[in-house]
């Protein structure tokens, strides 16, 4: 057994702080996070392999992947289904490598207008979902506790332009700090992803 004080120790030199929530979501299905995990999971990896994907992590704002780089976007507007297509073109436009997104849940995601524009995009991009209720197995959720627990979350927001400001010149930082994204990918619940970089 490893002392509380021996993980701050450790969670400190990655440069992270703990983020567990204090209770769990009764809706959660634990046996679908356990099938994800070992089949679906390995699965991708396989199929990666196969069609020497890349391999990215996604929630409403942002892509991640597992040696550090990222793709954000920001808004006003309410993210639907047009606005992760438009994500998605970004994504895919020019890459010389297939991609294999894995996202969440939200509403949109598995709208008829965003699998239709998967699945004729099928040679460019794939498309898997992390377990409902379990935003802890998603690395790109880490980009967003660095949001909340450094100067965008702990001082005062003036308006919607500053929080704007505030929130690309993070996200701009951070996008520069390949081994702080790397580190997204370390931790107990998200270094499951890490053997997508292998």
């Amino acid at each position: 057994m490893v002392s509380g004080v021996t993980v701050s120790l450790h969670l400190e030199k990655l440069d992270l702080t703990s983020q567990k929530p204090c209770c769990r979501d009764p809706q959660r299905d634990e046996h679908e996070i356990e099938r994800v995990l070992t089949h679906t999971c390995p699965r991708i990896q396989r199929l990666a392999k196969k069609l020497g994907a890349d391999i990215g992590f996604e929630d409403e704002a942002s892509v991640v992947l597992p040696r550090g780089r990222r793709r954000y976007s920001v808004t006003d507007d309410k993210v639907d289904a047009e606005e992760s297509i438009a994500c998605l073109e970004q994504l895919i436009r020019g890459r010389e490598r297939p991609l294999i997104w894995i996202m969440d849940h939200a509403s949109f995601h598995p709208s008829k207008k965003v699998r239709d524009f998967v699945r004729a995009h099928r040679s460019q991009l794939r498309v898997f979902f992390l377990p409902k209720r379990a935003p802890e197995l998603n690395p790109d959720e880490q980009v967003w506790n660095e949001l909340k627990n450094n100067e965008v979350g702990k001082r005062p927001i003036k308006n919607k332009s500053d929080l704007r400001t505030r929130l690309h010149s993070k996200l701009r930082s951070l996008q520069r700090k390949a081994k702080r994204m790397q580190s997204f990918f370390r931790l107990p619940d998200t270094r499951y992803a890490a053997e997508y970089v292998r």
